[in-house]
């Protein structure tokens, strides 16, 4: 039996689409990741718009690998904002301490500082972050992504076509060299980032 009139409140919600995501650092380069649609495996990548690999600014390289396996998991996010938008996310990942920061929203030292971008940027988004722990030797893209090692990458996916967009490596003044994001960045996703002198100590 339905009520005569409804306040347009869904007590249950739709099943949410699963975005996976995987994510990387090098403790010598950068950072990569790749994202995978749902029913997509890595033959099913075919745009390299689909994968990044970049360095990280010159202030944080010094910083403890947690700090920078944030950042990394922060740029895919902000990278793929309109693909993760009021969906589930699987992040795939081999880094405890971060999975545990992620599932807590806390975290000592400095990785709090990206942590609460992604906090952020989740609540704007409508995303449901789920956390699941790979070894290194399941992530084998993503770790060779964050050391640009892109003869590699095209092996691994041998259905990229490299022609019809830009190559996966970005240059430091990308995204990662911007933060703290704008807010309009994180929330629209789609603007280009602006040229931002600071970022997260």
């Amino acid at each position: 039996m339905f009520l005569p009139q409804w306040n347009g409140i869904r007590l249950l919600h739709h099943p949410q689409r699963i975005v996976q995501l995987w994510t990387d650092t090098s403790r010598q380069k950068g950072i990569g990741g790749y994202v995978l649609r749902p029913g997509e495996t890595l033959s099913s990548i075919h745009t390299p718009a689909q994968l990044f690999s970049t360095t990280v600014p010159q202030r944080h390289t010094a910083k403890h690998i947690n700090c920078k396996e944030m950042y990394a998991v922060l740029h895919a996010l902000c990278t793929w904002t309109t693909e993760s938008r009021a969906c589930r996310i699987k992040l795939h990942c081999d880094n405890e301490a971060v999975m545990a920061a992620l599932a807590k929203r806390s975290i000592k030292g400095q990785g709090i500082s990206p942590l609460r971008h992604i906090s952020l940027h989740i609540a704007l988004n409508d995303i449901e972050l789920h956390c699941v722990w790979i070894p290194t030797k399941e992530k084998a893209l993503a770790d060779i992504l964050s050391r640009w090692d892109i003869e590699k990458v095209a092996i691994l996916c041998p259905n990229v076509h490299w022609k019809q967009s830009q190559t996966t490596h970005q240059t430091p003044d990308t995204r990662i060299a911007t933060y703290p994001p704008k807010p309009h960045d994180i929330s629209g996703g789609d603007s280009a980032p602006r040229r931002d002198t600071h970022t997260p100590d």
